[in-house]
């Protein structure tokens, strides 16, 4: 159980972690700033670990439901 929790925190942090690095590069660059490369390779590092637990929070909270 503990482990399930610690996946959803996991899972939102990074979710928030991502869409502020996506505002922040995108802000960034509309106010004629070079894009940040550092942002970008994050922002790229991010998306798979995101993906990864929300499979596995989707798949835990469908096994609740039956």
């Amino acid at each position: 159980m503990f482990n399930n929790l610690l996946k959803l925190g996991f899972l939102n942090i990074s979710t928030l972690i991502l869409i502020s690095l996506i505002v922040w590069t995108t802000i960034s660059y509309v106010e004629g700033e070079p894009v940040n490369l550092i942002n970008l390779i994050l922002i790229i590092l991010i998306i798979p670990l995101v993906l990864y637990l929300a499979k596995d929070v989707l798949e835990i909270y469908k096994n609740l439901k039956n």
